[in-house]
């Protein structure tokens, strides 16, 4: 038996995250790429800047099937005193067609941009949070895309647990409204791995990555540097057993594993055999 989902990697759009792959420097071993929608769309700009932004983003060879970082840096929320309807209805319009024109098909969204503000009624922080799903996922169900929810460790969200997303997901009835699995969270907020056997079909996208790399963050890495090996296996055999057929992303920061700066080619394809080694072995049993 063969994996049925796809490896990608997570990538940078603007240049400024140093150690994130750039887009146009994607191992070929990869199945896709997983961009930042603020960057990646920039639903702000115009539509001229938008097709140049278009043509290199397609000339760069690999599908772009997912993305993350759905409103990042422009001071928007989907709910709390700061939320703006109209802002986010006018940043819907320009950006979901602007994805599935270079084909994406899975929306991330970040769990800290549901934020519980101390002083800010709950209540009304919980519904202004299920409009703007709904919103999202009126314009995704046009595009064919679906929603993936990400729980992260943020205390000061209205979630922050998977089973909680999960949940959440639930409540706002949406068809295309679902959750994503970061590796990450997983870990710093002690969840189990086989939570997201509790909703197989709601799973839709999967973050992965390795830990303490030489000189960064002790979150940082790419999945084959630090010691998460035994945590992802067993994520794998997981995905396996609920027969999962979406996407897993390498959502890292890179480093160096031959010294030196970076060369995200080398270390993409001395990633993803490593992975496809350990997913062989688990699939062939």
């Amino acid at each position: 038996m063969k994996h049925k989902f796809k490896l990608g990697v997570g990538v940078d759009i603007d240049g400024a995250a140093e150690y994130d792959c750039p887009y146009n420097q994607v191992a070929d071993s990869f199945d896709f790429m997983e961009m930042p929608a603020t960057f990646g769309a920039i639903p702000f700009q115009s539509d001229a800047v938008w097709e140049a932004q278009k043509a290199k983003l397609l000339a760069a060879g690999k599908p772009i099937l997912s993305t993350n970082d759905y409103i990042r840096d422009f001071g928007m929320t989907l709910c709390g005193p700061g939320h703006d309807a109209e802002q986010h209805k006018y940043w819907c319009q320009k950006l979901f067609p602007r994805l599935n024109e270079v084909g994406v098909k899975y929306i991330g969204v970040f769990g800290g941009y549901f934020p519980d503000v101390p002083g800010f009624n709950r209540n009304k922080a919980y519904d202004q949070a299920i409009s703007s799903c709904n919103l999202m996922a009126d314009y995704a169900e046009k595009y064919g895309m679906e929603i993936a929810l990400e729980p992260c460790d943020r205390k000061d969200n209205l979630w922050n647990l998977y089973l909680d997303g999960l949940k959440f997901a639930k409540e706002t009835g949406r068809r295309s409204v679902k959750v994503m699995a970061d590796l990450n969270y997983f870990v710093s907020l002690n969840q189990k791995l086989e939570d997201v056997l509790v909703a197989p079909e709601y799973l839709i996208g999967v973050h992965i990555q390795g830990n303490n790399a030489p000189g960064m963050p002790s979150w940082a890495g790419q999945p084959n540097v630090g010691n998460r090996m035994p945590v992802i296996r067993r994520f794998f055999e997981i995905l396996k057993e609920m027969d999962y057929d979406k996407t897993v992303t390498c959502a890292c920061a890179w480093s160096s594993t031959k010294g030196g700066p970076v060369d995200f080619k080398y270390e993409g394809d001395k990633t993803m055999g490593i992975l496809l080694e350990m997913l062989d072995e688990i699939y062939s049993k």
